[in-house]
């Protein structure tokens, strides 16, 4: 009994970390000031937002976490702000949509500091193609 609960948990923390999102995105650099709010939408046991977590450590920049595990509520409010996109993590910056890890991974070094600094950057965000 206790092996198909385990398994039950296992394929819904699979399923809800797999995104279905049909919308089609597109890149846009933007230019942002501080203050920053960092955002990063989580799953216990996603090896990718341990990694994102890890980054912004590194870097001593604060984020707010928000686990969407078992928040239905999180779970839509996360759906909605990354326009279909339901894997995690999902990353926000001044409530501005960078997407999942291979977003964040491609922030450089010199990014990152200048956002742990509070300076003025430039990153691409993800927006949906028919957003003007």
């Amino acid at each position: 009994m206790m092996k198909n609960k385990v398994f039950i948990l296992f394929v819904t923390l699979l399923v809800v970390n797999v995104s279905f999102s049909q919308t089609k995105f597109v890149k846009k650099e933007i230019s942002l000031k501080a203050p920053y709010v960092v955002e990063v939408y989580t799953m216990p046991f996603c090896g990718h937002c341990k990694v994102v977590e890890s980054k912004l450590k590194t870097y001593n920049i604060s984020y707010v976490e928000k686990n969407i595990f078992l928040s239905k509520k999180l779970q839509a409010e996360m759906r909605k702000r990354s326009h279909g996109e339901e894997g995690t993590p999902r990353i926000f910056i001044n409530d501005h949509y960078i997407g999942g890890r291979k977003d964040f991974d491609q922030l450089n070094d010199a990014t990152l500091m200048k956002l742990a600094k509070g300076q003025p950057i430039t990153i691409n965000i993800k927006v949906p193609d028919d957003e003007p």
